[in-house]
């Protein structure tokens, strides 16, 4: 709460703006990691994957049927229950999107790349493809880092 970004809005839009793009795609699992790409990094609560994972659990993430997800699923020919992906897929990908400490950009990049998890892949490139489409205010140097780093993404 009241975290902002390098151009001053709030890190939650942020977040959200990309999760409603795979939302609305019916990508429902990326768009539940795109919500949260960013909360380690940035919550002073959420510090790890393990806190995640238990917060996650303490909602009931992986039953809870925000907007009738469910039934969206349901008539899309999906059986959510059967799906096979769980909290556990959803707190691993939001780790591979966690930058450590010390760990230069490139090198965080090609980590995300390497992981091959594909979830953690699409939504990084979404994360980069949103700075740039709304960054006016940003730099030179760092539109030539994101376009870079969505080479190594998408190589």
């Amino acid at each position: 709460q009241g975290i902002t970004d390098k151009a001053g809005n709030p890190v939650v839009k942020h977040a959200i703006e990309i999760a409603q793009g795979f939302w609305s795609r019916g990508y429902w699992y990326e768009a539940a990691i795109a919500s949260l790409h960013d909360v380690i990094e940035d919550s002073e609560t959420i510090t790890d994957g393990q806190t995640l994972a238990r917060k996650l659990e303490e909602i009931n993430f992986g039953t809870l049927d925000v907007n009738g997800v469910k039934k969206i699923l349901i008539a899309k020919g999906h059986e959510p229950e059967s799906m096979g992906i769980s909290v556990q897929h959803i707190v691993d990908a939001v780790l591979v999107l966690t930058r450590s400490e010390g760990t230069t950009y490139f090198d965080y990049i090609r980590s995300i790349k390497k992981s091959g998890n594909k979830d953690a892949i699409a939504v990084k490139i979404a994360d980069l493809e949103h700075h740039l489409e709304n960054g006016a205010d940003i730099s030179d140097s760092l539109i030539g880092r994101y376009e870079k780093a969505m080479d190594i993404l998408e190589a």
